[in-house]
């Protein structure tokens, strides 16, 4: 089923949409800008009109004795009539005020994209894509490892969690058969001083490591289509119709957008990072697996978890696996809507 025919059977739910994509786009289609609300007045005026008649006739005739010779005689006829006029008239307005939303322009945007937009499901249908074309695509999504860490790891829990690794490594000792209060009361607070130093220090890197990657402003996640094949879509956090910013991670959604890279190869995550895109793909590969290595070397009794998960596997509880570049072919988009 094609996009088109899909949209007209279809109603949707859209969860991500930007409104300046969808109207620049559209005023650039039609040439003309497009209304925000309007009014509408109608007038109807109903009357009616009823003429009644009422006629009658009248003899009268008399005759009377009079003390005069052969008396008298008289009669007189006529003719009563009487016309009347009813008029009723009614008047009725009626006034209506609408509002164009951006779900409206979405759809006609839609319709008005058709036989424009490459649909893309397969390594096939997305080889030759240059920047600027529209694209949509459907399919699951995963987050960015790094900004999924990045979202847990704020600048305050990480100066936290540093704060309490160096007073625990540098708590003072007490000596029972050499007690000093004074030297005490020193060497606790120049632990405390070292404590809150190392942390100011986490704070700020952890605020400049987030604004590398633009963690703050923006959203990255990865859509596999399928073999090898990844869309990475790059979402402005403000243009999320719901709070959860996450949602995208809860099902399959429709993408509608425009390339921005063109296909590429084993793309680094890091490339899109103004000073971190400087370190070597395969230096950054290699720390990663020694920390995975680390980790699974480290986690206490882990035949104890084998056994009591019934898992002959090898791998370590945690799973801190993460990769330095996008494997397989991939290219990028930025989108107009997601929805559902």
């Amino acid at each position: 089923m094609t996009e088109s025919s899909s949209a007209a059977s279809n109603p949707h739910v859209v969860i991500y949409q930007n409104p300046d994509f969808v109207g620049a786009l559209l005023q650039e289609l039609l040439n003309e800008g497009l209304l925000v609300s309007g009014e509408s007045e109608s007038t109807r005026k109903d009357s009616s009109q009823r003429t009644r008649n009422k006629s009658g006739g009248v003899n009268l005739s008399a005759k009377a004795a009079l003390p005069v010779a052969g008396g008298i005689d008289g009669s007189l006829d006529g003719l009563l009539g009487k016309t009347s006029n009813d008029g009723t008239e009614t008047a009725a307005i009626a006034r209506r005020q609408y509002s164009y939303d951006l779900a409206y322009y979405l759809q006609l945007l839609k319709q008005r994209l058709v036989g424009q937009i490459i649909e893309i499901d397969e390594e096939e249908n997305a080889a030759g894509l240059v920047g600027g074309e529209i694209v949509v695509f459907t399919g699951r999504f995963r987050a960015n490892e790094i900004n999924a860490i990045l979202d847990i790891a704020t600048p305050d829990l990480v100066a936290a969690a540093t704060k309490f690794f160096a007073r625990s490594s540098a708590r003072p000792h007490v000596d029972n058969d050499d007690f000093d209060i004074a030297r005490l009361k020193y060497d606790w607070e120049a632990a405390e001083q070292e404590a809150t130093r190392q942390a100011d220090l986490a704070y700020a890197a952890t605020r400049a490591l987030r604004t590398d990657f633009r963690s703050d402003s923006t959203r990255e996640f990865y859509c596999e289509l399928g073999g090898d094949l990844t869309a990475v879509t790059v979402c402005d956090a403000t243009h999320f119709v719901t709070d959860d910013q996450d949602r995208l991670l809860d099902g399959r959604f429709t993408v509608l957008g425009k390339v921005t890279t063109p296909l590429e190869e084993d793309v680094p995550v890091l490339s899109r990072n103004k000073i971190l895109r400087r370190l070597n793909p395969d230096f950054v590969e290699s720390v990663f697996d020694q920390l995975t290595d680390a980790v699974g070397s480290s986690v206490p009794d882990q035949q104890q978890i084998r056994n009591l998960l019934d898992s002959e596997t090898d791998l370590p509880p945690v799973d801190v696996r993460f990769s330095a570049k996008i494997e397989g072919q991939s290219f990028t988009v930025l989108p107009i809507a997601i929805y559902i």
